[in-house]
């Protein structure tokens, strides 16, 4: 029985020192994407965890004006490998202002490995929006792996869109960041494991003696 408890202990022990994996969405509101406007929208999100970045990829929905005009990017800064690390998302899909590139996404997902292909190459036709599913990111083959990959997973990220013509208006409904990596225990769960597992070998050994 003893040897049974230590183990169980052990093993608690072990699994709280054991990297576990981080899945966390962080969602934002969306706003106004200014029309021709060199401010354009832009917002950020702050991330605390201890660990590495292994993937990332991106849900927003946008509504109205011309998907061609707008170009947006994804930055993060995670304080320990500057500069900032930045990752277009939209680059003025089909070439430009086309009546072919749409009005609006209706919930769409980028990431690696999008099951649509291209965000570029998605022209739904005038007024319809571009259809929720996954899509790769409009950046020319650069991944968001081998931007944000390995990265320290507490930091500050910026999603920016800027709409480049005049004469129209899109509206950033709102936005959501699906992270993924190895997240480091807290230095107080580490403490607690040892803790645990001296305790309950000390708890064996004096079990022992008093039997001998």
């Amino acid at each position: 029985m003893n040897k049974i408890i230590l183990s169980i202990s052990l093993t608690l022990a072990l699994t709280s020192l054991a990297p576990a994996a981080m899945v966390t969405d962080f969602n934002n509101t969306g706003g106004v994407i200014t029309d021709n406007g060199a401010a354009g929208l832009v917002q950020t999100i702050t991330t605390t965890y201890q660990g590495t970045i292994t993937a990332v990829s991106l849900s927003f929905n946008i509504s109205g004006g011309y998907n061609g005009d707008l170009y947006g990017y994804l930055s993060y800064n995670d304080g320990v490998n500057p500069p900032a690390k930045t990752l277009e998302v939209l680059n003025r899909m089909g070439g430009g202002s086309t009546v072919a590139s749409g009005a609006g996404f209706a919930g769409v997902t980028l990431m690696d490995g999008g099951s649509l292909g291209n965000i570029h190459a998605a022209l739904p036709g005038a007024g319809t929006a571009v259809a929720v599913g996954s899509y790769l990111p409009d950046s020319a083959g650069v991944t968001f792996a081998s931007t944000f990959g390995g990265m320290n997973a507490g930091g500050t990220w910026t999603l920016a869109f800027f709409d480049r013509l005049a004469s129209d208006q899109s509206t950033l409904g709102g936005w959501s960041l699906n992270i993924e990596g190895a997240q480091v225990p807290e230095p107080i769960n580490v403490a607690l494991g040892v803790f645990g597992a001296v305790f309950a070998g000390v708890a064996v050994v004096r079990r022992r003696r008093r039997l001998w």
